[in-house]
């Protein structure tokens, strides 16, 4: 794979990255962005994009572009599990480029459920 694609995979992958935050931060979210660097590329405990705050909710989120691994869903699963509380929302936000928005997908009461889909411009 050549430099030029990859950079242009995380370009197009922070962009989508801020498209959530803002789509967030319109519906009244604090937000709080991992910042990926040239060396760096770490998320929140190794799962998470983007953490949401609003009152008593916090919102943890990974932000995926067309497709999610299963192993994303398994490892969530796992870390919800272990640390989260009843007022925590664990979220996986899928882009879908064909129709420009996000598929959402949150694990709630030990399982995965589908959201639905929300277009963040």
């Amino acid at each position: 794979m050549s430099k030029r694609v990859v950079k242009n995979t995380l370009a197009k992958g922070r962009r989508i990255e801020l498209r959530a935050a803002k789509h967030l931060e319109k519906q009244g979210y604090k937000i709080q962005r991992v910042v990926h660097t040239k060396f760096q590329k770490k998320d929140l405990f190794g799962l998470f994009d983007l953490i949401a705050k609003k009152k008593y909710v916090t919102g943890y989120i990974q932000v995926k572009t067309n497709r999610c691994p299963k192993r994303v869903f398994s490892d969530i699963k796992v870390f919800a599990m272990e640390y989260g509380n009843r007022d925590d929302a664990f979220e996986i936000w899928i882009w879908k480029d064909e129709d420009k928005n996000f598929e959402t997908h949150q694990f709630t009461k030990g399982d995965w459920k589908y959201i639905g889909r929300s277009a963040a411009q």
